[in-house]
C-alpha cells in the first residue's frame, strides 16, 4: 500500500518521480510555477538518509503531495495515480561505482505497470549519454541517431529501461519523451559526481587533475537540464510515438575543465603532458575495458571506466537537434557557473 505523506487534492494530474534529486528538485520548483501544486505527485525514495529528508523538506515548502515509495517494492506502488496527465520520471540509480541498478530498469517496469497509462498520458523519461560509453569510434559527435553501446551496469540498465518505455509507449498508446544528457553539474552535485570528484582532486594537489587529458566531453548546467524537461513536456509527440534528444551546452576536455576549476580555487594549475602515443593506446584500450567489468570489484571498476571516457570524444554530444526544436533555450556555460560549482561545500 501506498504512504502519503502529504495529501494532494488533485489525483493523477502530473507524477513526479526522482523528485528529491539534483535534476528533481529544480523540475518541481519550476513545475509549481507552470501547475498548481496540488496538481503535483511527487513519489519520494522512502530511504531515510539525509539527502532524501532535507529534499522532502524542499518539497513540503512547495506544497506538492508526497507519496513514499520504493521503486523495486510493487506492493509499495499499489494505489498510485492511474492514467496521469503527465509523468516525469527522474529516479534513478546514478553512482556508477554500485553494483546494483535494477532500480533503473526494474524499477521503471514497476513504474509503468502501476500507473496503467493510456493515450492522455505523456511520459517525460530522463535518459543517459552514458548508454554510447562502449563505442568504437569517436570521430564523430553523439546525436539522437547514433546506435547505443554500453560498457557498465549502469548504462546497459538505463538503456533497458528506454528499450522497455519504446515498447510500452508502442503497446498502450502514451506519448514519449526522451531526454539524454551527458554530465550535468551544479551547485550540490550527488557526492563522488565529476565535478564533486575533480574539487577533491584539486584540493589535494593531485596530478590526475593536471594531466592533458585529450577527450571532449558534454555537460549541461542541472537548471537548463530541468527547464529542458518543461520544455518537451509542453511539445508531446503523437500518442504511441516518441521524441528522442541528447542534450548538450558545451563540450570541454577534462584538461579546460580542470584548468578553470584551479584557477577559480585559487590553486596554481601546472600542467603534466603524457606524450600523444600514450592517450592512442589508451583509446585503443578503452574499447575493452568491458572486458575487466566481471573480474574486479565495481568500484574499482569504475574508475577505470570514468577515466576512459576522457581519453578520447567518448561523450561528446551535438545537441542540434535540441536547439533547432527549442528555440528559446539559451544554456549557461561553465565558465559562468564556477562559482556555485566551486563555492559548495568547500
Amino acid at each position: 500500500m501506498i504512504f502519503i505523506e502529504t495529501k494532494c487534492y488533485t489525483l493523477g494530474m502530473i507524477v513526479v518521480t526522482g523528485a528529491t534529486g539534483f535534476i528533481g528538485q529544480r523540475l518541481v520548483a519550476l513545475l509549481v510555477k507552470e501547475y498548481k501544486p496540488n496538481e503535483i505527485w511527487c513519489l519520494v525514495w522512502r530511504k531515510n538518509n539525509p539527502r532524501e529528508i532535507d529534499g522532502r523538506r524542499f518539497l513540503k515548502k512547495l506544497g506538492v503531495g508526497l507519496i513514499k515509495i520504493d521503486l523495486l517494492d510493487k506492493d509499495s506502488l499499489e494505489g498510485l495515480p492511474k492514467n496521469p496527465k503527465l509523468v516525469f520520471h527522474l529516479a534513478a540509480t546514478t553512482d556508477t561505482a554500485l553494483p546494483d541498478h535494477s532500480c533503473n530498469n526494474l524499477g521503471t517496469e514497476n513504474l509503468v505497470t502501476a500507473l496503467e497509462m493510456n493515450e492522455k498520458t505523456h511520459f517525460v523519461y530522463t535518459g543517459t549519454c552514458a548508454m554510447y560509453c562502449g563505442r568504437t569510434s569517436c570521430q564523430k559527435p553523439i546525436t539522437e541517431h547514433s546506435r547505443p553501446v554500453t560498457s557498465n551496469r549502469y548504462s546497459r540498465s538505463k538503456l533497458r529501461a528506454e528499450l522497455l518505455l519504446k515498447q510500452q509507449a508502442n503497446t498502450r498508446r502514451f506519448s514519449l519523451s526522451i531526454l539524454r544528457p551527458p554530465t550535468v553539474y551544479g551547485a550540490d552535485p550527488r557526492d563522488n559526481s565529476l565535478f564533486d570528484f575533480m574539487k577533491k582532486l584539486i584540493s589535494k594537489r593531485s596530478v590526475l587533475a593536471r594531466l592533458n587529458w585529450p577527450g571532449l566531453t558534454s555537460l549541461v548546467w542541472v537548471d537548463d537540464m530541468a527547464a529542458t524537461l518543461i520544455w518537451a513536456a509542453k511539445h508531446p509527440a503523437k500518442p504511441g510515438k516518441i521524441n528522442t534528444f541528447v542534450v548538450s551546452a558545451e563540450s570541454l576536455t577534462l584538461t579546460e575543465i580542470s584548468r578553470l576549476m584551479h584557477q577559480k580555487m585559487g590553486v596554481p594549475f601546472r600542467q603534466i603532458n603524457l606524450p600523444v602515443w600514450f592517450w592512442k593506446l589508451a583509446a585503443k584500450t578503452r574499447r575493452y575495458i568491458f572486458m575487466a567489468e566481471k573480474l574486479v570489484p565495481s568500484a574499482v571498476y569504475n574508475l577505470a571506466w570514468r577515466a576512459s571516457l576522457v581519453v578520447n570524444d567518448v561523450i561528446n554530444v551535438d545537441a542540434s537537434e535540441i536547439r533547432r526544436s527549442y528555440k528559446d533555450w539559451k544554456p549557461v556555460y561553465l565558465k559562468d557557473k564556477l562559482v556555485e560549482v566551486i563555492s559548495w561545500n568547500y
